[in-house]
């Protein structure tokens, strides 16, 4: 079926950065402040990663991973990202608290190495809005959307900041996500010790600008923010005033 035509080209902004670096929420909210529709493309190699773990596929075997995901039973397609309220489902589940585990996050990293997985992905993170003429731009976060999904979207921003202040944000956001669920073993005690997270956010930044594909990279043309010397709000006004200043050079884009 042929995409509905659009009045105008759709939008993309590209939002960049390491673990903890407030990407998520303040991407989201910059994205309802210009009426964007928000990607949490981490998400979604979330999902994937908890799909070839249910199939008891590892990392270390990038073959089989590879068959499975150019098979029939790919999972990619069933992968979905729905807004409002910014929820991941997996075969028509709700995933959205499970991709969030230590064990989840450790193998989405793993298998974010693979070539195979982020060929499966890239066409799904390129998709999105494109066929809804009502969705006039989207804000993506990842770790290389501005240089490897969007490398010509319309405006680029790379969050960056120290990794204990990071740290101690992600243990705020464990906290918060516990209380939604009403669930106190929703983490254990070193997902929740500031020392141990610091760890390995900073081992987990060392994996991620490192590797072969899709490596964590602030592309040349991105605004850098210090996440860690603002406020949550300071930062996504900083992120607004940036894309706003990016965008105004083409009167149809805003």
């Amino acid at each position: 079926m042929a995409s509905t035509a659009r009045a105008a080209p759709l939008v993309r902004v590209a939002v960049d950065g390491p673990s903890a670096t407030g990407k998520s929420d303040s991407a989201q909210q910059l994205a309802q402040r210009l009426g964007f529709l928000y990607v949490d493309s981490g998400a979604l190699f979330r999902a994937l990663a908890l799909a070839l773990s249910s199939k008891l596929l590892p990392a270390s075997n990038p073959s089989a991973i590879a068959a499975y995901l150019t098979g029939p039973e790919n999972p990619v397609p069933r992968i979905q990202w729905t807004f409002p309220p910014g929820r991941i489902m997996l075969n028509g589940h709700d995933v959205s608290l499970a991709i969030r585990t230590d064990e989840i996050t450790q193998k989405a990293s793993e298998y974010a190495v693979l070539p195979a997985v982020r060929e499966a992905l890239i066409g799904l993170q390129r998709h999105i809005g494109v066929d809804d003429p009502n969705v006039r731009g989207v804000v993506m976060d990842g770790r290389d959307i501005g240089t490897t999904v969007f490398p010509d979207a319309d405006a680029k921003l790379f969050l960056d900041g120290d990794v204990h202040v990071r740290a101690a944000r992600r243990v705020r956001q464990r906290r918060q996500q516990m209380a939604a669920a009403g669930d106190e073993k929703l983490f254990d005690a070193a997902a929740l010790d500031v020392v141990r997270v610091a760890e390995a956010l900073a081992a987990r930044d060392y994996r991620d600008r490192t590797r072969p594909q899709g490596a964590l990279a602030c592309a040349p043309d991105a605004v850098v923010i210090d996440s860690a010397s603002v406020t949550l709000t300071e930062q996504v006004d900083m992120m607004e005033k940036a894309v706003r200043s990016r965008l105004a050079c083409d009167a149809t884009l805003l």
